[in-house]
């Protein structure tokens, strides 16, 4: 199984995604899992472990929304089986439908019902981390226990002295 994950723009949700990415590699061993993120922050994926193929997005490059179904479209023969859609936007929604895959999950939002073929509502008053988790629990049907946000610095090269990650929830 091939599945493409549309993470969020900002850099705290991409973040606070990693949880929801360890998660759907845990529930589906063996699957090749592939991440879009907004090209500027294409580097903190380094540090989430077990990714197959990260494709960096920028608006820059392909503005709009047919800027949008291009970069899209340019996925198609990575032939994917499943598309995870974290940012609710109109773009992210075009991008999975343009990407080809079998089915496009994410929540009923900004047109998501028409370009999505499995919806799902959003949970309200919830912290971003389990707002990701229960997109993954209504779609799977089952439920998540870890919950953890993680990243790993597997090489001491990776470490920067110099500088400070603080990551608030």
């Amino acid at each position: 199984m091939k599945i493409l994950i549309r993470l969020p723009n900002w850099l705290g949700d991409v973040v606070m995604s990693t949880a929801f990415v360890a998660s759907v590699k845990q529930l589906y061993p063996g699957a090749t899992v592939d991440l879009i993120v907004k090209k500027e922050l294409v580097s903190i994926t380094s540090l989430m472990p077990g990714l197959h193929t990260v494709h960096p997005f920028s608006k820059q490059e392909y503005s709009g929304l047919g800027g949008v179904y291009r970069f899209g479209k340019a996925l198609r023969p990575e032939k994917y089986d499943l598309f995870f859609n974290l940012p609710s936007s109109l773009s992210s929604f075009v991008m999975g439908l343009a990407a080809g895959a079998k089915k496009r999950v994410g929540f009923a939002k900004e047109g998501g019902i028409f370009l999505l073929t499995n919806v799902y509502k959003k949970p309200l008053n919830v912290h971003r981390v389990g707002e990701y988790i229960s997109l993954l629990e209504q779609f799977t049907g089952k439920q998540v226990y870890e919950r953890q946000v993680k990243l790993i610095i597997n090489k001491p090269s990776q470490v920067n002295n110099k500088r400070v990650l603080i990551v608030g929830c």
